[in-house]
């Protein structure tokens, strides 16, 4: 299964919903360059992997690995939560319940985001949400 491929798609439509919504709001992606600001808002993206199974062993079989986003919006400390909470929920609202083709026979689906925590780290204020998501790959397909 193309993970590179599925995560960067998501990463894609992260990134092109914050430069449409907020191009003021830096996004750090895992192992890219960042210089996040001391007093502002940015975002974080995480892709976390669960299980990979075989969902279907007759025609059109398939593989499905699921996992979560995880967005993070983190704001300095004592500046309130509203505007951290209301980015997060937007953000991954925006892909609540769609689904992205990766490749002829693989299939990137998100379900229903909600925000899950919040957290004080190192001056920070950081507002945590997610998203399941499912990856299916056809494995096999025979003609009826």
């Amino acid at each position: 299964m193309s993970q590179t491929s599925a995560k960067g798609k998501a990463q894609q439509l992260v990134f092109e919903w914050f430069a449409t919504n907020y191009p003021d709001v830096p996004v750090k992606f895992p192992n890219a360059p960042f210089s996040g600001p001391d007093d502002a808002m940015y975002a974080e993206f995480f892709w976390v992997r669960g299980g990979t199974g075989r969902r279907s062993i007759g025609s059109n079989a398939y593989r499905e690995q699921v996992g979560i986003l995880q967005l993070n919006i983190v704001v300095p400390e004592d500046t309130g939560a509203g505007t951290a909470e209301t980015v997060c929920e937007d953000a991954l609202n925006s892909l609540n319940e769609t689904q992205h083709k990766i490749g002829p026979d693989e299939t990137l689906t998100f379900r229903q985001a909600g925000l899950d925590t919040d957290e004080y780290l190192n001056g920070k204020y950081v507002v945590i949400g997610s998203i399941p998501f499912s990856l299916k790959k056809i494995v096999r397909t025979q003609a009826a």
